[in-house]
């Protein structure tokens, strides 16, 4: 197979355009080519540029000048009369790269205060007259709310009896509906606070509610034992 040289030195099967960068060879246009090829050649005149274009010298191609200098076929340079060069263009700015989003505000998380230290209980001592029932006598008109504080161990609800020896640490004598020895209040070693009924004559109720004699009851800060004619403890922690 007939080979042939290039302007550019590129081997070519093609004796009109190389075959490797399409560059024209010898100066033969393709239409002179197509010409020479054929049984019987025919003079054609070259097609006419289009408005605004030229004819690229090298391979004959139309080329636009508002497209640029540079043949996009050949590299032909326009402006400079170079042959086989090509418009390298500028490389695009690296795109800044973002910005690190602002890391989230870490919410302050506020430590709860330490449950303040329990240091014990006290019991606060009314007169209620809607507790007053059929029977019993009016509430002493000169009665003052008093508290009484409660020590580790058993603490005695009743009414004093100095002849029997009976003095209890939650002494309610104004009442005699509350029995001598009516009721224990038990500090604990864990400083829980409990109520027992021990077997009092008329009984004892914890928020409204009469408890099982002999049983231990657990209290809370807040609770309310009624017992007698129409007395309210209201139970107390002390911190």
């Amino acid at each position: 197979m007939a080979t042939y040289t290039c302007p550019k030195g590129h081997p070519s099967t093609e004796n009109d355009y190389c075959s490797e960068c399409g560059a024209k060879i010898d100066g033969v246009s393709k239409t002179e080519a197509i010409l020479q090829n054929s049984p019987t050649p025919q003079a054609t005149a070259p097609a006419a540029a289009p408005v605004g274009a030229v004819i690229c010298p090298d391979c004959s191609v139309h080329h636009s000048m508002s497209a640029g200098d540079y043949c996009e076929v050949c590299g032909f340079n326009f402006k400079t009369g170079a042959h086989g060069e090509l418009a390298i263009a500028p490389a695009p700015a690296p795109a800044p790269s973002p910005a690190p989003a602002p890391a989230p505000p870490v919410a302050a998380v506020a430590s709860p205060p330490p449950d303040a230290k329990l240091l014990g209980w006290e019991v606060s001592i009314t007169v209620d007259p809607t507790l007053k029932i059929e029977g019993s006598p009016d509430t002493p008109a000169d009665f003052e709310p008093t508290v009484a504080a409660l020590r580790a161990g058993s603490n005695l609800i009743g009414r004093t009896s100095p002849r029997r020896g009976i003095h209890p640490e939650v002494a309610l004598d104004v009442d005699d509906a509350v029995s001598h020895r009516h009721a224990l209040l038990e500090v604990r070693a864990d400083s829980t606070l409990t109520l027992r009924d021990i077997d009092s004559s008329n009984g004892t109720s914890v928020n409204g509610k009469e408890i099982a004699k002999l049983t231990d009851v657990p209290l809370s800060d807040g609770d309310q034992i009624t017992l007698g004619h129409w007395t309210r403890l209201l139970v107390k922690a002390v911190r």
